[in-house]
């Protein structure tokens, strides 16, 4: 009977270190599983903290055009007092446009800076966007 027990014993012996050798490698996977895991989350950051500086960038561009708009009306406001003055000198229709065009102009100043506005909010929602993904 002690034989058999030491057989059985043995095969034991043997089968055991199977187990382990088998748990071993599905630790080994999961670990690599995790791995591969953690590696999709940081591209996935990365492509979110990109397209967020890819956001301020456009949005930087939309301050310069939005000052550029400004000077433009600017521009358009000296010429239109400049009409305005010609008006002066007897062209009532003249002085009735360039009041016109002043007021054009001043509407499309506020919208300029309305953008501008605009564009630096969207900046402060890319950086916190950034710091959300960090």
């Amino acid at each position: 009977m002690n034989a058999i027990y030491g057989i059985y014993d043995s095969i034991n012996r043997i089968i055991d270190p199977i187990y382990g050798i088998n748990n071993a490698i599905n630790g080994i996977e999961n670990s690599t599983n995790h791995i591969f895991e953690a590696i999709n989350v940081i591209v996935k950051a990365i492509n979110g903290i990109v397209r967020a500086i890819n956001g301020i960038v456009k949005a930087i561009n939309d301050i310069f055009e939005a000052i550029n708009y400004i000077a433009e009306a600017i521009n358009a406001i000296f010429n239109a007092i400049s009409g305005l003055n010609n008006g002066m000198n007897g062209l009532n229709n003249g002085i009735v446009h360039s009041i016109y065009g002043i007021f054009n102009a001043i509407n499309e100043i506020l919208k300029a800076i309305y953008g501008i506005f605009n564009s630096i909010y969207a900046i402060f929602n890319a950086i916190y966007g950034i710091f959300n993904f960090i």
